[in-house]
This record gives C-alpha cells, structure tokens and sequence, in this order.
C-alpha cells in the first residue's frame, strides 16, 4: 500500500512538472506577443522559409527571436537572430540583433549586428556593420568596417575601410582608408587615408594621406601628407608641397605656397612661396 503510494505521487510529481513546463513555454509565447518591442499586427517567435512564396510566416508578420532562410525571405520587423550563410535578408522597417548573409537588407532602422558580403540599411545604423560592401542611407553610431564602405548622413564612431569610404554629411570619430576617403561634411576628428584623404567642409583635427590631402574649406589642426591642399588653413601643414589660399599659421616643406598672403588689405605673411618654412600669424 506504501509502495503504490509512493509510485502515485512520483509519477504525479512528473506529471506536474511537465505541466509546469509547458505552462512556462505558453506564458512565454504569449509574452512575446504581449511584450515585444517590434510593432506590427502579428509577431511570431520563429520564422523559417526558402523564398518569399515559401516561408512562415507571412512577410506581414514581424519576427521575435530566430529567423533561418535558405535564399531569400521577407518579414515586417525582426528583434532577434537572422540566420542563412547564402540568403537574401529583408526587414521591411526596422531591425535588432545579429543579421548574417550573403545579402542583408534593412528598409528602415538597425540596432546590432550586420554581418555578409552586401549590408544595407534604408535609415539609421546603430552597432557594427562589416562585409564586402557595406552602406548605410542616414545617420551612423557604431563602426563600420568593410571593403568599401559609404553612410549617406553623418558617422559617430569609426568607418573603416579596406578601398574607399565615403560619408555624406559630418564626421566624429576616425575614417580610416586603405585606398582613399571623402566627407562632404564636417569634421571634428582624424581622417587617415593610403593614397588620397578629401573633406568639403570644414575640418578640426587631423587629415592624413600617403599622398593627397585636400581640404576645400578650412582646416584647423595638422595636414601630413605628399601634397596638402587646403581654402583655409589655421594650424600646420607637413609634405613635400604644402598649398593653401589663406594661411594662418606653419607650413613645413620642400614648397610652400599661400595664395592669398593678404588680410584686411596689409601683408599679413612674409612670402607667397618659399621652400622648408612658411608662416604666417
């Protein structure tokens, strides 16, 4: 009597764990669907496909969690892992996470991680995005490290890039280029560059490159290059040929050359061009 006793409340126990079990596992999906900071009419904590005609759920529906493809799916929003070494990745708003693949593409905001031979987002990026070629259509907080690389709005962070990189608008941080780099924008940082550095605007800090500085509006800080190339200068300028249309302050090299030696009407720098040392205060 003892005995079956016992073997009844065992097996009661198991049954109450496992019941215990799946009530977590129920409360658990219904609080991704109460809980999840993705907006949409229907979230799903799993989505699976080969294509968009053969995936689940629906490209309606916003993904929660785990997301795997095989070629190419579509889903409103994800929050969660994006998964498929050979896929085309779409999120029709905005993604959070980690997305890995062949082609990843966000139509609106990512928070996280973008990983695969081509990552694109349709707005803001904010976290880490590296591949071969790697862009972004607003603005940039994070680093971006890829063979080329280019943010149409302004970069705080890092963008580094193994050809050329472009930013559209300002820079704060570094832009670092094996080939070449160009910010349209302001500068308020480094800008290093192998071959060729190029700002548009107005630059605080350092421009560098193994051959070509140029700066089309004012740069205060140092120019260290081949060639330096700047509208305004107001700091120093370090290279075998050293340009400028107004300086105020050092130029360091074999030729230097202020275009523009005049201020307020009065000969303000000693000399147009000299060769090692030209200054003007």
């Amino acid at each position: 009597m003892v005995l079956k006793l016992h073997l009844f409340c065992l097996a009661n126990n198991r049954f109450s764990r496992v019941l215990i079990l799946c009530l977590l596992v129920q409360l658990g999906l219904v609080s991704l669907a109460v809980f999840s900071p993705v907006s949409g009419r229907s979230v799903s904590p799993l989505g699976v496909g080969i294509t968009e005609n053969y995936q689940w759920p629906g490209s309606s529906t916003s993904i929660w969690g785990l997301r795997l493809s095989f070629y190419r799916i579509s889903h409103r929003q994800l929050s969660g892992i994006d998964l498929g070494p050979l896929s085309y990745h779409r999120v029709e708003q905005d993604g959070r996470g980690i997305q890995l693949g062949l082609i990843s593409l966000t139509g609106e905001n990512y928070h996280g991680f973008q990983f695969g031979g081509i990552g694109v987002v349709g707005n803001n990026f904010t976290g880490l995005q590296s591949g071969a070629v790697v862009t972004t259509a607003g603005d940039y907080r994070g680093i971006q490290l890829a063979g080329g690389t280019a943010v149409d709005g302004s970069l705080s962070g890092i963008q580094s890039n193994y050809f050329s990189g472009m930013i559209g608008r300002n820079l704060q941080g570094l832009q670092l280029g094996l080939l070449g780099g160009k910010i349209a924008g302001d500068v308020a940082g480094i800008q290093l560059s192998g071959i060729v550095s190029l700002s548009d605007s107005y630059h605080r800090g350092l421009q560098m490159a193994g051959f070509y500085n140029q700066n089309l509006q004012q740069l205060s800080g140092l120019q260290l290059g081949l060639i330096n190339r700047t509208k305004n200068l107001r700091g120093l300028q370090i290279g075998l040929i050293n340009l400028t249309d107004n300086l105020y302050g050092l130029q360091l090299g074999l030729l230097n050359v202020n275009f523009k030696p005049e201020r307020r009407g009065l000969r303000s720098g000693p000399f147009r061009a000299t060769p090692l040392l030209n200054w003007e205060f």
